[in-house]
């Protein structure tokens, strides 16, 4: 897909800056509304629940010629990185916060969106990153316009442990985008099985349904005419891949090009 279909939003930090580069699912950065390099580090130490106070590392913030954190200077204040209460993890409640949100109010202001297919909560699977991003769960969820045709999709990190949310990315799909029209996920969890079944003639386990996960992808597979390349899906919660334990007992990945995988497969990144 090329990168003017998709385009993507992000949410801004208490001092924004403008970043040029594509996110690995070939979306077109619109407008910033997300954490500086400086503050990054803060979020991630926040992310599930550790850190609460803490404040950027001199080693990034220096970087972006900081006036707090470093030696001889005052301490950083913590920072808010707009997590939203949340009261339980169904579907239909955390649609509810969302569309109250001021991340929804904003896009759909920009792109129109009116209303919400049903959240899809997509897990990390595999060891956490070291980066807020990665290290939380996430709800992906489609929105549609007046027609109920769905023109874009959000994505929100997920704290379960403190129960809350808070925005990261909405992307929006024009007519010619193979996501336009069509719900999140984009491939159902019954034809992930069924391609589970064509590719490795093994059933689900009974017990365990087919769930949606995204992990933290090994550095090599994103380094520029690389020799080796990933098409599977997976790197991002927008691009989740469905998890299946089958009846053999071992887990099974069907990725965004229809193709299933066995944990060996996946281009994960180690722990850090």
């Amino acid at each position: 897909m090329s990168a003017h279909r998709f385009q993507i939003a992000k949410r801004k930090a208490r001092k924004s800056v403008r970043q040029s580069s594509a996110i690995p699912i070939a979306v077109v950065l619109v407008f910033v509304l997300t954490l500086t390099v400086g503050v990054w580090g803060a979020i991630s130490a926040r992310a599930s629940g550790t850190g609460d106070n803490a404040t950027p590392g001199p080693g990034l913030i220096g970087k972006l010629g900081a006036t707090c954190g470093l030696s001889g200077q005052a301490d950083c204040a913590p920072v808010d990185p707009g997590w939203i209460s949340v009261s339980s993890a169904l579907p239909g409640d955390i649609a509810a916060v969302i569309t109250k949100s001021g991340a929804f109010q904003a896009m759909q202001a920009r792109y129109g969106g009116r209303k919400l297919d049903i959240p899809a909560r997509v897990r990390l699977f595999g060891p956490h990153a070291g980066s807020s991003y990665v290290d939380d769960d996430h709800w992906v969820v489609s929105v549609c316009d007046d027609t109920g045709t769905e023109i874009g999709v959000f994505d929100f990190a997920y704290d379960a442990i403190h129960g809350r949310i808070r925005f990261v990315a909405y992307g929006s799909a024009t007519p010619d985008d193979p996501r336009y029209g069509h719900a999140f996920p984009y491939t159902q969890a019954d034809l992930a099985v069924a391609q589970m079944n064509r590719d490795k003639r093994v059933v689900p386990m009974v017990g365990h349904a087919p769930e949606l996960v995204y992990f933290a992808v090994d550095p090599q597979w994103r380094v520029p005419n690389s020799s080796v390349h990933w098409t599977g899906g997976g790197a991002s919660p927008m691009t989740p891949m469905w998890h299946i334990v089958g009846s053999d007992k071992r887990d099974y990945f069907t990725g965004t090009d229809r193709h299933t995988y066995v944990l060996s497969d996946l281009p994960m990144a180690q722990r850090p």
